[in-house]
């Protein structure tokens, strides 16, 4: 079966997360159709090879559910085979339509799930990081007075498992590490 790679442009998976899927599936030279070239896998023609199609999700295949249909009823008429690589999904006309339908769905949705939470995590993370640079030459210092986590922390509006979650040490390790660096490079310079 000749393997082609289907991928989309315009879809909320952008075509390098398409190509991290799909990178030890499909070989490099492997013909790959994008966007309105899908149509091309259905078309009539008197080729009677059947296709090894390859996709990073069913949800790129179709828009709505009467493309998918369509598409799907053209493929299986034709005898190719889908492997998508998101959903280890394969199909190659023996399941229903309905079923496929079902997953295609599923797939739309958890696309969509975890692109919002990889998009609320970066986001969260970025100001994380901007609210610990205001504070962090305040870290280094010894938790007395003014400068105790709890108030550093209430003043920039993080937590304190932020601080072990963005670093990945405690502050009093963090000091610690900034000590040893610190002499490290006072030592360095001394050897010079």
């Amino acid at each position: 079966m000749p393997i082609k790679v289907y991928k989309r442009t315009d879809a909320s998976r952008d075509i390098p997360y398409q190509d991290n899927l799909l990178s030890g599936l499909v070989p490099l030279d492997a013909p790959v159709f994008f966007d309105d070239e899908r149509d091309s896998f259905i078309r009539k023609t008197r080729r009677a090879e059947k296709d090894e199609i390859y996709c990073a999700s069913l949800a790129l295949f179709a828009d709505d559910e009467n493309d998918l249909v369509n598409f799907l009823k053209g493929i299986k008429e034709r005898g190719h085979r889908i492997i998508c690589a998101e959903e280890s999904f394969t199909w190659s006309g023996g399941k229903p339509i309905g079923i496929v339908k079902a997953q295609w769905l599923a797939a739309r949705k958890a696309g969509s799930s975890m692109r919002g939470a990889i998009k609320s995590a970066q986001t969260k993370k970025a100001k994380t990081a901007a609210a610990l640079a205001l504070i962090y030459d305040r870290l280094l210092l010894p938790s007395i007075g003014e400068n105790t986590t709890e108030k550093l922390c209430a003043e920039v509006g993080i937590s304190r498992n932020s601080i072990k979650n963005h670093y990945g040490l405690c502050r009093e390790d963090l000091r610690n590490k900034h000590d040893i660096i610190q002499k490290r490079k006072e030592r360095h310079n001394a050897n010079r």
